[in-house]
C-alpha cells in the first residue's frame, strides 16, 4: 500500500471540501470551462498512465477526476464564463488531445496531450485569478498543490508515464496559487 499515494489523495480530496462549499455559497465562481476539462482529462490521464505502467500516483488524479464532476456541475449555475474565445480554444485544445490519443492508441504519448489538454484547461482559472483572486478559493489551490507535491515525491514511480502528468498539475497549481496570493496594487504607479 502506497501511503504518500494515500496521504495526496486525501488532501486532494479536502481541498475540495471548501472549494464546493464556497462555490455553493456564491463566494468562488469557478471557471466552467476549466472544471469540464480537469474532469475529462484527470479521468483520462489516470487511465493512460495506468496503461503506461503509473501505479502509485494514480490516486490524485482520479480524486482530480471525479470530485472535480462536482464543481463543473455547480459551476454551470455558480461558475463564470465558457464561451469566450480563450474558454472556445482551451475547450478545443483539450478535445483535440484526446483525439490525438485516441487515434495512436500510445499512453504515454496520450499524457503528454493531456498534459497540453489539462495546461489549456487551466488557463481559465488562471486568467480569472489573474483578474479577480477574491473569486478563486486559494486555500483550496494550497490544497492542491501541497497533494501534488506529495503525489511528486512517492518512491518508484519516476518514470516518465507516471510523473508528466503530476509535474504539470503541480506546476499549473503553484501558478493558481501565485495568482491567487500575489500582493495587489492599487495601480497608482511608483
Amino acid at each position: 500500500m502506497n501511503w504518500l499515494g494515500i496521504i495526496a489523495g486525501t488532501l486532494a480530496f479536502a481541498g475540495y471540501l471548501p472549494y464546493l462549499v464556497s462555490t455553493w455559497r456564491g463566494t468562488t465562481r469557478p471557471a466552467r470551462a476549466s472544471w469540464w476539462i480537469f474532469s475529462a482529462c484527470s479521468l483520462a490521464a489516470c487511465a493512460a498512465s495506468y496503461a503506461a505502467g503509473a501505479r502509485g500516483t494514480l490516486i490524485v488524479p482520479f480524486i482530480y477526476g471525479v470530485t472535480s464532476v462536482s464543481v463543473a456541475l455547480l459551476a454551470i449555475r455558480h461558475g463564470e464564463g465558457g464561451w469566450s474565445p480563450l474558454d472556445r480554444a482551451c475547450l478545443l485544445i483539450a478535445g483535440a488531445s484526446l483525439v490525438v490519443w485516441w487515434l495512436s492508441g500510445d499512453p504515454l504519448l496520450a499524457v503528454a496531450m493531456l498534459v497540453v489538454a489539462d495546461s489549456a484547461g487551466h488557463l481559465p482559472t488562471m486568467r480569472k485569478a489573474l483578474h479577480d483572486p477574491a473569486g478563486e478559493h486559494g486555500w483550496a489551490w494550497v490544497a492542491f498543490l501541497v497533494a501534488d507535491l506529495i503525489n511528486l515525491a512517492q518512491p518508484g514511480e519516476w518514470t516518465l508515464a507516471a510523473t508528466l502528468f503530476p509535474i504539470s498539475v503541480t506546476v499549473n497549481a503553484a501558478i493558481v496559487v501565485f495568482l491567487c496570493f500575489r500582493p495587489h496594487t492599487t495601480g497608482a504607479k511608483p
